[in-house]
């Protein structure tokens, strides 16, 4: 099914159901298929609410038509008023015979956008389909020529893993007028014109007044190296004319290393009876609270971390891989303490598992000194081969005071 709407060189207007459902959730067919010439409707009432009957979906169902108490015909010269995502069809429908008597040579991308863009758009409808708005013929049918102008002031700062985006909403027609939708995309690649609508959104604005401050954030996980990431900036009109696209390439620079478990300091480490290290065929040598095989009853194992100081970073975390064969009822922690007396969890692992890579937020402790302690602890019912832990490290971003 989805093939032959795919195939066919017409343009598909579909219901979205009448189920109440998110269709991003629970698609709702023909009108999920995910493929360019199908747009999916939602119902909305006389006061642009859409209907509660009335499906919708952030990412599958297109825009909302009028579609509760419509007057319609029924069999034997009757008519009747019906509600329902199928009433709301024939007014998008409507509307895109309309662009085609006025534009038969737009295709079907063209007449689609036009019907997406040129909704209007409403706060209340934002999150419920992918245009944000409610069906507008006047919109969809203009005459608009002039594109909108670029976006002054598009610039990036960056620290390690976190990005700030930073532009000022253009104008419909080169500086006047409001557009429709700017767009700002991220990608590990360079975007160019074909490769925009797949790169990943990083922003997509509501309408707004020319020369509007506009920001974004991106927090990134913190890494070793720094890494480069790619910027496109793009404005649109309710017609679908688009702005000049605007490129930038930003370096987020690496994170700090706090900490990094090399193995040659273990005289720092407070180690009780059950910990010690041992050689693991490709991981070198990893701490183990159970060298001798499985972990015995009622124990409480514990390693202590050296000192960390987290007073000049921020955004801390802590990483390490880890081996988890835990029995029923025990139970591994991570545990942080700022004055060596009073530990807080900031962890707790209660499943089994294969060498895996873990991260534990330490923001709270940001701006203190601490110690981190490695807990397991068992009842009296059950034991297993225990915990194998490598790679321990804890990462950070410069704090501002620190330049």
């Amino acid at each position: 099914m989805e093939e032959a709407y795919a195939q066919s060189p017409a343009l598909h207007i579909a219901s979205a159901g009448n189920s109440g459902r998110d269709n991003d959730e629970e698609p709702h067919f023909p009108g999920s298929y995910p493929i360019e010439n199908m747009i999916a409707v939602a119902a909305s009432d006389n006061k642009d609410r859409i209907g509660s009957f009335s499906s919708f979906g952030d990412h599958t169902v297109h825009l909302a038509a009028p579609g509760v108490n419509i007057y319609s015909t029924l069999p034997g010269a009757r008519y009747k008023s019906f509600s329902g995502t199928s009433m709301a069809c024939p007014h998008v429908g409507g509307v895109a015979a309309l662009i085609l008597t006025q534009y038969p040579d737009a295709t079907n991308e063209q007449v689609k956008e036009r019907l997406m863009m040129g909704t209007e758009v409403l706060e209340e409808q934002r999150h419920l389909t992918i245009s944000g708005g409610r069906l507008n013929a006047a919109l969809s049918l203009e005459n608009d020529t002039i594109a909108p102008g670029p976006a002054a002031g598009f610039q990036a700062t960056a620290r390690a893993g976190e990005l700030e985006v930073s532009w000022r909403t253009p104008g419909d027609d080169g500086v006047l007028g409001v557009v429709r939708s700017t767009q700002v995309k991220i990608s590990a690649e360079p975007i160019t014109q074909e490769t925009f609508s797949e790169a990943d959104s990083l922003y997509d604005s509501l309408p707004n007044e020319p020369g509007t401050p506009q920001s974004v954030r991106r927090q990134f996980p913190l890494q070793k190296s720094p890494r480069t990431v790619h910027l496109a900036l793009q404005s649109r009109d309710n017609v679908g004319n688009a702005s000049p696209l605007q490129n930038m390439e930003v370096v987020v620079p690496a994170a700090e290393l706090v900490f990094a478990d090399s193995g040659r300091d273990d005289h720092l480490w407070k180690i009780d009876e059950h910990w010690s290290r041992v050689s693991v065929p490709g991981r070198g040598r990893v701490w183990t609270d159970s060298a001798e095989g499985d972990y015995g009853y009622a124990t409480e194992a514990r390693l202590d971390s050296p000192s960390l100081n987290l007073r000049r970073t921020e955004g801390n975390v802590l990483r390490f891989q880890a081996r988890l064969a835990l029995g029923r009822g025990d139970y591994f922690r991570v545990q942080a303490t700022e004055d060596g007396r009073s530990w807080r969890t900031v962890a707790t692992y209660e499943q089994s598992s294969d060498w895996s890579d873990f991260e534990v937020p330490l923001t709270r402790y940001d701006g203190s000194s601490i110690q981190l302690r490695f807990l397991l602890r068992s009842d009296q019912s059950g034991n297993d081969d225990g915990i194998f832990l490598t790679d321990l490290e804890v990462l950070g971003r410069k704090s501002p005071s620190e330049g």
